[in-house]
């Protein structure tokens, strides 16, 4: 029989029996943290006075004698192996609902979470959260399936009932190749025989964009996510630190240099040193997960930085340049792949080093930046080679003039003279384009200068523009964008600059102080995850 510690002897208990095994457990405890046993061990019920209680479930002996631990204050990182199959973990969590003990149920969601969200069991632990009502659950289940589509078993994907099944294919944050999905489909739908309802080809997976500030960068600062959804930016969350990050000396030093990018429904904050020059450095990628508001210790670094690059390209996490311990300027390049948990050694950069992190963006599964001297380097991870162009004639072609792409993250904080303003490349029709200025911001027409189509890049091309803001200010841009699309018009619309000042610019005043880049950054918002499609039939 399991006993309590000597110190609780004059502690009230009970006796929990399970088949011929018996449990002593603190009452009060057992009461306080279990809804069910709350309500059976009070005095609405006749058991209330009995010191013995039979469990009259089918429960496997080594989950209930690890959920009587976890209710005598052992963690629950110390009762689950990792190296187990999901299997035991699931009979875990069930025991959890079964028992309404909450605190237990988000513990075992958080090691699934940071564990067990991998292909080959998502599936099951997607329909396993659905039998139990565990909405968290079955969001993270989805996020996981919508990005890793394409590396799902089959045999998983077969089983799935047909309501998970659409709701899976026809979801807007879907990310696969045409191919992938019309093989799914196709399959699902010869062993299911039903072809209703369903989508004709996969899209682009619906992005939002983010960017993360606060008043200043000290670690106990509250931290604020702005989205723009294409129509609105707007304040999505705050958050904070969480207590185990790393500090400076004091905890008023400032964390300087570290890089904040999102991917999904996850942000990721990397490197940074604690006041420039004293040599304490984040020297991990923390990850705060929009879902379940938790945050993971992520990944360590291989070597440490601040003001460097960091950018997602697929599942790709690259650390490019910037600056390490003794202020040494570093060229080399690390990259974390998110799926399989490894981290490998890049093609250095062929460029000149930087202290502060120049313009850039990612294209065509390319990460792409250019420097003072003229040149373009795009670095593709997945052959790990560096390629440069070189476009000297356009003189705008200067590392703090914004790069926006026709498609994809066209926006960005734009700081001068310490006003701050929002600013995104948007598409009016006709309709709208004589009403230029709203409520909320101002739209100016972009005039294009020069275009450049690189013959070893034939899938980019480049374009140098000038707006006319008030018919005095000049802003300059970069544009990126396919050849074939027709820049800057089409089918009746036509690209505008969008400018909206910041309301409350004390919120942003960490991009005042901190000399990195400002573009939003790509991420999936949980309210928008089960966004679907319109069907064919």
């Amino acid at each position: 029989m399991e006993k309590l510690d000597d110190k609780n002897e004059d502690r009230e208990t009970v006796t929990l029996i399970l088949e011929k095994n018996r449990f002593e457990v603190d009452k009060q405890n057992l009461m306080k943290k279990s809804r069910y046993f709350a309500a059976l061990l009070s005095s609405n019920y006749v058991e209330c006075h009995k010191s013995e209680h039979v469990i009259n479930y089918e429960i496997p002996l080594l989950p209930f004698q690890n959920f009587i631990n976890w209710m005598h204050g052992e963690k629950i990182e110390n009762l689950v192996d990792h190296t187990k199959k999901i299997d035991y973990v699931l009979t875990l969590l069930e025991l959890s609902v079964l028992f309404a003990v909450d605190e237990l149920t988000d513990n075992i969601i958080e090691e699934i979470e940071e564990h067990y969200l991998l292909p080959d069991c998502i599936i099951d632990i997607w329909l396993f959260a659905q039998e139990l009502s565990l909405t968290v659950l079955q969001d993270l289940c989805l996020a996981t399936c919508l990005d890793r589509f394409a590396e799902l078993p089959h045999k998983a994907i077969h089983k799935l009932p047909k309501d998970n099944f659409l709701e899976l294919v026809n979801n807007v944050n879907l990310r696969c190749s045409d191919s992938e999905f019309e093989d799914v489909v196709y399959t699902w739908t010869k062993s299911h025989q039903d072809k209703d309802t369903l989508p004709e080809s996969s899209k682009q997976p619906k992005m939002s964009y983010g960017i993360v500030s606060s008043e200043s960068f000290h670690i106990t600062n509250e931290l604020y996510l702005h989205r723009w959804d294409g129509n609105r930016f707007f304040e999505l969350d705050t958050f904070r630190f969480p207590k185990d990050f790393p500090q400076g000396k004091t905890d008023k030093d400032p964390i300087l240099g570290m890089q904040i990018i999102g991917r999904g429904c996850y942000l990721y904050f990397i490197g940074g040193e604690f006041t420039i020059g004293s040599g304490k450095f984040n020297t991990k990628v923390w990850r705060y997960s929009l879902i379940t508001r938790k945050w993971f210790c992520y990944a360590v670094m291989p070597s440490v930085r601040r003001h460097m690059i960091a950018a997602f390209v697929g599942s790709k996490l690259l650390l490019v340049g910037g600056v390490g311990r003794y202020r040494a300027k570093l060229s080399s390049v690390d990259v974390y792949d998110v799926h399989t948990g490894k981290w490998s050694r890049g093609v250095e950069m062929p460029v000149t080093t930087f202290t502060s992190v120049p313009e850039h963006y990612v294209f065509h599964k390319k990460l792409i930046l250019y420097n003072d001297l003229g040149f373009i380097n795009l670095y593709c991870p997945y052959k790990n080679v560096w390629t440069a162009l070189c476009f000297s004639q356009i003189d705008m072609f200067i590392r703090h003039v914004p790069i926006l792409p026709l498609r994809g993250s066209a926006c960005y904080i734009d700081v001068k003279s310490g006003e701050i303003t929002f600013k995104s490349l948007v598409k009016l029709s006709h309709e709208d384009r004589d009403n230029f200025t709203t409520c909320d911001g101002m739209y100016s027409k972009i005039e294009i200068i020069s275009r450049i189509v690189d013959d070893h890049n034939p899938c980019m091309m480049f374009l140098s523009a000038k707006i006319l803001v008030n018919e005095s200010e000049i802003i300059n841009l970069v544009l990126c964008s396919d050849p074939g699309l027709i820049p800057l018009k089409s089918r009746g619309h036509r690209y505008y600059l969008y400018s909206s000042p910041i309301r409350d610019s004390r919120k942003f005043s960490s991009l005042l102080v901190q000399n990195t880049a400002r573009r939003l950054f790509p991420l999936i918002n949980p309210a928008d995850l089960h966004a679907q499609r319109t069907t064919c039939t």
